[in-house]
């Protein structure tokens, strides 16, 4: 007989039942976790507090934003000397922190959370009335960003939250990491536009000098005026390009559209 057969030992099965007991434990551990989930939102929902605060700031031409809070933001441009500013703070037991902070024209506002570990209770929203030609600058950290009727230079990103602006009539430069992009009626002549995960829209009132579009996974719509001709570079790795403006590629108006996965269409206006 082979010493190898004779050396070899039979393989020991595993225990009976073993296979449920860990399918076992590991349902008991799921329903733990949903368990404490639960009883986290319960909690929020119970001892959260809300307060709502109106502030003003007089000879603000800028204003920066640093929000680690969750929350939306709205900013609207009208025909007023200073900054009009709403927030509403959703805080359990004191783990939300908000700042404004002026330093000459400059207006700074920062929001965070304390315990993250029980952040469903950490939410600051702001509603701003601004100057017409204000400029507009930072970024929030998950929530969406609504911009309209501001003139000046805009420069926002949200890691995850739509961003829409109507209107504008400087440079624009917006990003997302997950949400669509949704621009409208301005007549800027430069505009940025990324969304890691989302659709971009941009349609522009007068041909820009540079528009680039670009989003990693979703389609993107660019609507310009019919006036032409626009220097047009529009690639997809997968979806459908339709292009119906007149193109030349030595035009001053160029068109940059790209993304990995959804359509482009860059159409006139109708």
């Amino acid at each position: 007989m082979d010493t190898d057969q004779l050396s070899r030992r039979p393989e020991t099965a595993p225990p009976a039942g073993s296979s449920s007991r860990t399918y076992l434990w590991g349902g008991i551990a799921l329903v733990l976790v949903g368990a404490v989930l639960l009883s986290l939102s319960l909690a929020s929902n119970t001892l959260a507090t809300t307060t709502t605060t109106s502030v003003a700031y007089d000879g603000v031409d800028r204003v920066e934003l640093d929000l680690a809070a969750s929350g939306d933001v709205e900013i609207v441009g009208a025909a007023v000397d200073g900054v009009e500013l709403e927030r509403t703070v959703r805080s359990l037991l004191g783990g939300t922190r908000v700042s404004e902070d002026q330093q000459g024209t400059t207006l700074r506002l920062a929001s965070d959370c304390r315990m993250q570990v029980i952040s469903l209770g950490c939410s600051v929203t702001y509603r701003l009335t601004v100057p017409l030609d204000v400029a507009l600058a930072g970024s929030a950290s998950n929530g969406g960003i609504d911009v309209a009727a501001v003139a000046g230079t805009v420069d926002l990103s949200t890691s995850n939250g739509d961003i829409t602006l109507a209107g504008g009539d400087q440079a624009v430069t917006l990003r997302t990491s997950n949400g669509r992009i949704d621009v409208r009626d301005t007549r800027s002549g430069h505009l940025e536009l990324t969304s890691s995960n989302g659709d971009v829209w941009a349609e522009v009132v007068t041909a820009p000098d540079t528009l680039v579009a670009r989003t990693s996974n979703g389609r993107i719509d660019v609507v310009l005026p019919d006036a032409g001709p626009y220097a047009v570079e529009a690639n997809t790795s997968n979806g459908r390009t339709d292009v119906q403006v007149p193109t030349d590629p030595t035009a001053s108006s160029v068109i940059e559209a790209r993304t990995s996965n959804g359509s482009i269409s860059v159409r006139p206006t109708r």
